[in-house]
């Protein structure tokens, strides 16, 4: 018997059709293969909060909890959005190394002047004192270095304008934001670390450490005054000594003079591009 192919053309039609679904079937099956464990502790990990949700309020969540939850959500979104808009992506000028190297010195000179008008010490070389002599920073280093040294300049610029007794130390490579997602792995576990690499790439805290003497009264100035900055500082740790000076025959509680050692962790948060996010 000879097979028509114009009286079962829909039939060929339909059976292209279902081998084309069988094999994006098959295509999909394995891509779901390969992601199985990865689907099963998501599962696991969200079963788990659900199970603990439903603990914690004697049952299931009731309506008006999940709106609860679900207005909250939209206040975390706005802030999120009111956080990006609050911090310019651009707003830090990234120098080259060769700029850099003349701005340095000549801000290297200008703390010089300062530290002879008032008669204090204040830390060689703001923390850069290799880029002082012949060394060139390289160009991958930059964008941090640029958001570094811009820091130094605030913090110094502020701890003048109060009258900072001694800057002790500039260190810029203390007190570094974990960025090492294997430890953060370890720290937060599976799922958890993964959303935390995707929160941390789209920002970074670029860190610079002080150590300075400075009377009590002005800590609470050079807080509120670096957070009038136009960038966005934080202020990562701050550790105070206290300790009276002697001044001489004291008659009075006023004759008394204190200064604190101050230890304080200071850091740019720079918001990246999506583009730098995406990397």
């Amino acid at each position: 018997m000879k097979f028509d192919l114009q009286k079962n053309k829909l039939f060929l039609v339909t059976l292209g059709i279902v081998v084309v679904i069988v094999v994006v079937a098959l295509v999909l099956w394995r891509g779901s293969v390969n992601n199985l464990d990865e689907a099963t502790a998501d599962y696991s990990t969200a079963n788990s909060d659900y199970e603990t949700l439903c603990k914690n309020y004697n049952g299931a969540p009731c309506e008006a909890l999940q709106k609860a939850y679900e207005a909250d959500l939209e206040a975390l979104k706005k802030q999120a959005v009111d956080f990006v808009d609050a911090v310019k992506a651009d707003q830090l000028t990234i120098l080259d190394p060769s700029n850099f190297k003349i701005e340095l010195r000549k801000y290297d000179n200008q703390i010089k002047e300062e530290r002879e008008k008032r008669n204090i010490s204040i830390y060689p070389g703001e923390g850069f004192s290799e880029f002082l002599g012949d060394v060139v920073a390289k160009e991958s280093d930059m964008p941090k270095l640029s958001a570094q040294f811009q820091t130094v300049k605030d913090v110094l610029g502020v701890l003048l304008d109060n009258d900072v007794l001694e800057v002790v130390t500039i260190e810029r490579n203390q007190g570094e934001q974990m960025s090492d997602y294997e430890d953060e792995e370890e720290f937060f576990g599976g799922a958890a670390a993964a959303k935390t690499e995707t929160a941390v790439s789209k920002y970074e805290g670029i860190p610079v450490s002080f150590q300075f003497a400075i009377r009590p009264d002005k800590i609470y100035n050079v807080l509120s005054q670096l957070r009038d900055k136009p960038f966005f500082y934080i202020v990562r740790s701050i550790r105070t000594d206290l300790q009276p000076e002697p001044v001489g025959t004291i008659e009075d509680p006023s004759d008394i003079l204190e200064r604190v050692t101050v230890d304080m962790t200071v850091e740019m948060i720079k918001i990246n591009k999506p583009a730098e996010a995406a990397k």
